[in-house]
């Protein structure tokens, strides 16, 4: 089939299969956007995530290490340290006894600190929800138009004989192209989706190494 065939097929398809089409060549566009804009920005996170880390394991207070940060707007681990320091600066205000001063001030950094990486981590895990949505219904959207493109070429059978059957041959060609289609759309998105969300796994670690450093940097100074 040459590209003239291709655009005479879809020009002489019916309006049902021409949308289901349309929103496909969307999801496409979408998803192929998504994959290229996401994996720029969770590996360029990831790298300075491991540079952040390296830095609070080489610095001997808490002040020097968060100086060392990458302090772009969207750095998840400057926004758990932001959080940490917030918290800190809370509890350190508190009144409370010394002997369980620190001890507190500990376990509450420590549940923030958590609940700051769980936030992070989904919002990295956030658009990539609609790869996932692709995999699933770009193939149910190419079945529905096959379906219906059938449906139509059933209708057209009435009073044919078989000498000139091959009249149906197109639509149901068209038919199929809807299906082919959705395989185009959720084969790539599956694949990249498995591979953005064990990248977003791995941020997801970092950063709880991260918070761990944070704490550890934190007791040096309490001890």
């Amino acid at each position: 089939m040459n590209g003239a065939d291709f655009l005479f097929m879809i020009g002489n398809s019916s309006w049902m299969i021409k949308i289901v089409m349309l929103v496909l060549v969307v999801m496409s566009v979408l998803s192929w956007t998504l994959i290229f804009f996401k994996s720029h920005q969770l590996n360029r996170l990831k790298k300075n995530i491991y540079n952040d880390l390296k830095a609070f394991r080489v610095q001997s207070t808490l002040k020097a290490a968060v100086n060392h940060l990458e302090r772009s707007q969207d750095s998840p681990s400057f926004k758990v340290a932001s959080e940490g320091i917030r918290e800190l600066n809370r509890l350190r205000n508190t009144k409370v006894h010394d002997e369980k001063r620190d001890r507190i001030i500990i376990d509450s950094l420590r549940h923030s600190l958590q609940e700051e990486v769980n936030a992070q981590s989904e919002r990295l895990y956030g658009a990539l929800y609609f790869l996932g949505t692709c995999t699933t219904v770009a193939p149910l959207l190419g079945l529905f138009g096959t379906v219906w493109g059938i449906m139509n070429s059933f209708h057209g059978f009435r009073g044919l004989t078989t000498s000139n059957l091959s009249a149906i041959a197109p639509g149901l060609a068209e038919a199929l192209l809807t299906t082919v289609l959705g395989l185009m759309v959720a084969i790539p998105a599956a694949l990249a989706y498995n591979v953005l969300i064990k990248l977003v796994e791995s941020i997801e670690i970092r950063l709880g190494k991260f918070s761990n450093a944070f704490l550890q940097l934190l007791l040096k100074e309490l001890i």
